[in-house]
């Protein structure tokens, strides 16, 4: 397996040496070296570096708490703190950059091993998350109807361009809002509010809904006939944890057979 490439940011050229052959001695590849917080960005970009090992107290203008959040928000790699610094303020101010490992000096090769080690599998593991994620959202905006997620308690947590569109509220907007709330169907018939099973209330054996056509009065004036169907979302256990809803709009559709049928 290809080495690890490392760069370590130290202002003290004794430990930036003897951090540098650790970590040959360890299997990694480190390949470079810097005291100063500011050339930590550009260095690690221009190096493709997989982690960068960060003292906290660092010569020049910028330490390496704001060097490590520059790198995080910007090239997505792994930081492991390298520092002697223990004082309450201090490791709270490191903690906002969501650093991936935290090394007290004077520490052991095995501590250091582990943490960089550790830092590698949490990052891979975060990387293939957000890829899983956007391919996830890619299929979900694919889908021609609505699709709305909620959670055991019937609060919205996502919902695609769809059903934005269908409902007139923003995904930021319905975010934590009941479904009732966000999407207001009423009976066709009777015009009367339609009731929607939560699945904190059901039980584990709630099975797929629908579809059933209802009457979505919009936001903006106007209503849609829509045919609504839902699945329960369930744990490893069989207890249900939350739904899915798929949305048709059925008189864009009916009005669609119209247009064919004239034509």
């Amino acid at each position: 397996m290809k080495s690890k490439r490392l760069l370590i940011v130290e202002d003290q050229a004794i430990v930036a040496a003897d951090l540098e052959a650790r970590l040959r001695t360890m299997g990694y590849e480190p390949v470079g070296v810097t005291a100063l917080g500011e050339n930590a960005f550009p260095l690690a970009e221009e190096l493709r570096v997989d982690l960068v090992l960060m003292d906290i107290q660092l010569k020049g203008a910028t330490d390496g708490i704001t060097a490590a959040n520059h790198i995080r928000d910007g090239l997505e790699i792994p930081v492991v703190f390298v520092t002697a610094h223990t004082d309450e303020a201090t490791f709270q101010r490191a903690r906002i950059t969501s650093p991936f490992g935290y090394v007290l000096k004077p520490f052991n090769d095995h501590e250091l091993h582990t943490a960089i080690e550790v830092a590698l599998d949490r990052h891979a593991s975060e990387v293939r998350l957000k890829r899983t994620q956007q391919s996830l959202a890619t299929v979900i905006e694919s889908i021609g109807g609505g699709l709305v997620v909620t959670d055991e308690w019937g609060l919205v947590q996502m919902m695609n361009r769809a059903a934005s569109l269908l409902s007139g509220w923003s995904p930021e907007e319905a975010f934590l809002k009941p479904f009732g709330e966000v999407f207001g169907f009423v009976d066709t018939s009777t015009l009367e509010p339609v009731d929607f099973p939560i699945p904190k209330t059901a039980d584990a054996g709630l099975s797929a809904l629908g579809p059933r056509t209802l009457k979505l009065p919009g936001r903006a004036g106007g209503a849609a006939i829509i045919d609504c169907a839902c699945s329960p979302i369930r744990h490893g256990n069989g207890r249900v944890t939350g739904m899915v809803w798929m949305l048709s709009d059925r008189t864009r559709e009916d009005a669609l057979q119209k247009q064919a049928g004239a034509a």
